[in-house]
């Protein structure tokens, strides 16, 4: 598959990625965002370890909307 192609079948994850994102505040110049794009997109970088990252923030963010600490 040529890197175009690629590229093309990459780019509705990476938009779905993006919403989701913007729906918990993620700014879309954030690194991890970008990161995770670039893998997606380019097949650059550590996909499944951003996504983590990005969890995880959102998770603690939720614990202290929720709580307060």
């Amino acid at each position: 598959m040529s890197d175009e192609m690629k590229v093309d079948q990459a780019r509705p994850l990476a938009n779905l990625i993006l919403k989701a994102c913007k729906n918990i505040d993620v700014d879309d110049s954030d690194s991890g965002y970008q990161n995770l794009r670039e893998a997606l997109i380019n097949g650059n970088g550590d996909f499944h370890g951003e996504m983590i990252n990005l969890v995880t923030q959102e998770a603690m963010f939720q614990h202290v909307r929720n709580h307060g600490f």
